[in-house]
């Protein structure tokens, strides 16, 4: 702001105005095309941007260019429309509160909060960085919002389904990836079938480490082996039994009756309650019989 006393003798205010006043046509022409610029326009879309500018990213979320993601029993996911998924981590999950449920048995009481889970999603990078299956990148952080890299495929639950004769490969390279966490001392803690996807090329991709731990003890590593086999016995009969010959073959570590059992419990409680989903159920409850006769 320039101060009066700063202001030139010979300033003419009214030149000033004249010269500087918009013609009524140009400001209508400025008013049409500022409204045919679309709103929170899909394609012009960035999370980081859109952060930076101080919108709420919640409208976003549940805008109608957003497109909503199944599969998460955790928190809310859209695709960006840009090549990207942005997931808003929930601050107190009831997922969370079953991981830290089934870590009581190892006499760990420990819940992990919204900002142990994203820092977990870096760490599991950090850790497989070696390992030879794809994990999409994470390209930035804002408050409780990540936004990852987008992979296309189709998750490992549907896949086997549809293609039971690929089930036992797939299910040794499931064995082999665990092989390689445990080993290394770690464990995903939620390795249900539908947290990995089979890309175009027919590679695998594991989309979901929010609950990764680092230095797991047995018990966590026990919860790998109840909640993979639990979404495994949603699955149909033949991929089923191929899937699990291929993961035992490769697995190096015992599948004890420990994770079985609680598996055959899990898997109706998840297809029932969670899924909601009564062809899951049916298949759930004869795999387990089938499993045990």
């Amino acid at each position: 702001m320039v101060a009066i006393n700063d202001m030139p003798q010979d300033f003419d205010a009214s030149m000033y105005l004249a010269e500087t006043e918009l013609d009524d046509s140009d400001a209508n022409q400025s008013e049409e095309i500022a409204s045919d610029e679309p709103e929170n326009s899909k394609d012009e879309f960035h999370p980081l941007e859109y952060l930076e500018g101080g919108d709420s990213l919640d409208i976003h979320m549940h805008a109608e260019e957003s497109t909503g993601l199944e599969g998460s029993l955790t928190n809310n996911i859209v695709e960006t429309g840009v090549g990207t998924v942005l997931k808003e981590f929930s601050r107190r999950p009831g997922m969370s509160y079953v991981q830290a449920a089934g870590r009581i048995p190892g006499l760990t009481l420990e819940r992990q909060d919204q900002q142990d889970r994203i820092d977990n999603e870096q760490k599991f990078r950090e850790f497989i960085s070696d390992y030879h299956i794809d994990v999409p990148s994470i390209l930035g952080v804002e408050d409780n919002f990540v936004e990852f890299e987008s992979l296309n495929g189709t998750d490992l639950n549907d896949y086997i389904d549809d293609n039971p004769d690929r089930a036992e490969d797939l299910g040794a390279e499931v064995g082999d990836f665990l092989n390689y966490v445990h080993g290394n001392g770690g464990a995903v803690t939620d390795l249900r079938l539908n947290n990995f996807i089979v890309q175009s090329d027919e590679s695998l991709a594991f989309l979901d480490a929010e609950y990764f731990v680092e230095n797991a003890n047995y018990w966590e590593k026990e919860m790998d082996l109840i909640t993979l086999i639990s979404s495994l016995k949603q699955v149909d009969r033949e991929p089923y039994d191929e899937f699990q010959e291929g993961f035992e073959a490769q697995y190096e570590n015992w599948v004890d009756p420990l994770s079985e059992g609680a598996s055959s419990v899990t898997s109706q409680v998840h297809a029932n309650y969670i899924e909601k989903d009564e062809e899951r159920a049916e298949n759930a409850k004869e795999n387990t019989v089938f499993r045990y006769l």
